[in-house]
C-alpha cells in the first residue's frame, strides 16, 4: 500500500475557520502537518497527524523562515497550504529569498503556483493600479493617518452617512475620539 500525500497547512494567524480544514483533508486521504502557534484555533484541532509549533519568540522574519525549512526538510510534504492571508504574505516573500534548488522554494512554486504574483492579489492599492493602468475607473483613493487628513481628502459633506459612521466608530475604537 502507498504511503498517503501529506499536506502541511501552516498558519501565523488564528482564524478559527481554518481549523476545520484538517478533518476535511485527513478525509480525502492527506496526511495531515500542522504548523502554527500553540495558541492558534489550528493548534487545537485533533485532525491533525504531526504538529510543528513555531517557537513563540519567533513571530516573523528569518527565524520563522529558518523553522519552516527545518519542518519541510524533516517532514517532506508534497503541499503547502497557507492558513490566513498574512501567511500568503509571509511565503511570497520568503520565495524571493529562497535559492531556486532549495526544497522549500520548490514546495512554493508547486503549492502556489506564482508566489510574486501572491503579493500582487494581496495589495488593494495595487489591484486599483493595475485596474488604473487598464483604463478601467476606479475611485480615488489614498492613506490617511487621521480624521483631519481624511476630512481634507474627501469633505464630510461628501461622505456618505455610513461612511461617517464607520470611520467614526473605527477611530473612537481606537481611543482617538472622545466619547
Amino acid at each position: 500500500m502507498s504511503t498517503p500525500p501529506k499536506i502541511l497547512i501552516a498558519g501565523l494567524e488564528s482564524w478559527s475557520g481554518v481549523a476545520r480544514l484538517p478533518h476535511a483533508l485527513q478525509d480525502a486521504g492527506f496526511e495531515v502537518g500542522v504548523a502554527c502557534f500553540e495558541d492558534s484555533y489550528l493548534a487545537a484541532t485533533r485532525f491533525r497527524d504531526r504538529f510543528f509549533p513555531w517557537h513563540p519568540g519567533c513571530r516573523r522574519g528569518g527565524a520563522l523562515l529558518r523553522r519552516l525549512k527545518t519542518i519541510v526538510d524533516e517532514w517532506q510534504p508534497n503541499f503547502l497550504v497557507p492558513a490566513d492571508d498574512p501567511t500568503v504574505v509571509f511565503l511570497s516573500r520568503a520565495f524571493e529569498r529562497l535559492e531556486p534548488a532549495d526544497r522549500l522554494a520548490s514546495l512554493l512554486k508547486f503549492s502556489l503556483g506564482n508566489p510574486a504574483a501572491l503579493l500582487e492579489a494581496e495589495s488593494k492599492h495595487g489591484t486599483l493600479e493595475r485596474a488604473r493602468r487598464c483604463g478601467i475607473r476606479v475611485p480615488r483613493s489614498r492613506a490617511v493617518a487621521g480624521e483631519a487628513e481624511m476630512l481634507v481628502f474627501c469633505p464630510r459633506k461628501w461622505l456618505s452617512l455610513f461612511a461617517q459612521t464607520i470611520l467614526w466608530l473605527g477611530w473612537r475604537r481606537r481611543g482617538r475620539l472622545p466619547e
